[in-house]
């Protein structure tokens, strides 16, 4: 089930059918771009992963104010998502499950609550946390967490990584690179690859030959859970994650992750 192609002189890759097989740090394909993993629950029930190069720049808001559930980021994520990266790999709607999002701001305030994503992007907690795991941090990106709220005084700063790799505010105009987060169930099926220091570039057709290898086996593999949807697909509804509280516990040893 392991086979090896090359995609550049300094890349090579090895198709491994399930995620879960992976660690924490370690660089993958999906959907024909690079992820990492930034997390896994031990009982493997879903890992987070990061897109390491960003997908385009932009502000958090141009005409509002910094609650993340109504940011236009939040429509423009979900337009990748259908017309890109499910384009790109259909099967992949069986393997994406929500992520419940903190939106409690920087000094603590918590009067934004919460919101449901399929995609998104990261908090400033789950940076914190996963920082070392983070690949490509060249260009300052932007975090979904506020600084503040309009209670505590401002709800025009929002919170981002600068290239030094510190979080700091800026107002909800500016522009940043963005970089898309989901949560995985264990059983996806990604082409796992490892760079060199010196390497450069994927060569695109061979990566698409790897993914179009994975989407035969997983275009069989789908008869069977047709006819076992109940047991085979992932529910949605029953595998939320809620990846703020996990992570930030999952350093610490105090939770499940």
């Amino acid at each position: 089930d392991i086979r090896t192609c090359y995609y550049t002189r300094n890349i090579k890759g090895k198709i491994k059918m399930e995620i879960k097989h992976l660690q924490p740090g370690d660089t993958f394909i999906l959907a024909n771009e690079r992820w990492h993993i930034l997390a896994i629950n031990p009982l493997n029930s879903h890992v987070l992963v990061e897109s390491i190069e960003s997908i385009f720049s932009g502000c958090f808001n141009n005409s509002g104010n910094n609650i993340w559930s109504t940011s236009p980021l939040t429509a423009q994520l979900e337009d990748y998502l259908n017309t890109v990266l499910l384009q790109r790999e259909p099967s992949l709607d069986h393997f994406i499950l929500p992520m419940i999002r903190d939106l409690t701001a920087l000094d603590g305030r918590v009067d934004y609550g919460s919101c449901v994503n399929m995609i998104t992007l990261l908090t400033a907690q789950e940076y914190m946390h996963c920082k070392k795991d983070i690949k490509n941090t060249s260009f300052a990106r932007l975090l979904i967490t506020p600084c503040t709220t309009a209670e505590g005084g401002s709800d025009v700063d929002v919170t981002y990584v600068t290239t030094e790799g510190d979080i700091a505010c800026a107002d909800v105009d500016s522009r940043f690179m963005i970089h898309p987060v989901l949560c995985l169930h264990p059983d996806t099926p990604i082409v796992e690859c490892r760079l060199d220091e010196d390497a450069e570039s994927f060569d695109s057709e061979c990566i698409l030959r790897c993914l179009n290898e994975i989407s035969t086996h997983v275009g069989k593999e789908s008869v069977v859970m047709e006819k076992e949807k109940n047991a085979q697909r992932v529910n949605p509804q029953t595998h939320i994650a809620a990846i703020d509280k996990d992570i930030c516990m999952q350093r610490t040893g105090d939770s499940l992750w």
